[in-house]
């Protein structure tokens, strides 16, 4: 008696392997077709399109912060009266990116 219960357990136990098997490999056959594959490529491009408006939206934000604490500069732009000094700043900027120190110094920058 003992042995029977033991092998109809074994055989449930079997059972529900193989249908935790079969259900898997269901799945795996779905993802792998034409229309699994294109449901997930959707998805991802979905997520990526998603990412990349946060990380538009965030540049646009820490070049506003830059602007404001760098150059104070409005998002408008500037008034005619500080165009001089921007300018300015501008030459002196490139003088430094293309490795001229030259007459271009910090101090020469507007305040």
């Amino acid at each position: 008696m003992v042995r029977r219960a033991f092998t109809l357990a074994a055989v449930a136990v079997a059972a529900a392997a193989a249908v935790i098997a079969v259900r898997r490999l269901q799945a795996l056959s779905r993802a792998t077709t034409a229309r699994g594959m294109a449901d997930a490529a959707r998805g991802a491009g979905e997520k990526a399109q998603g990412l990349w408006a946060e990380i538009r939206e965030a540049a646009v934000q820490r070049e506003q912060e830059l602007r404001d604490a760098l150059l104070n500069v409005p998002a408008g732009g500037l008034p005619e009266s500080r165009d001089a000094g921007l300018a300015q700043m501008r030459d002196a900027i490139g003088h430094l990116r293309n490795g001229r120190s030259g007459s271009a110094s910090a101090t020469d920058l507007p305040g």
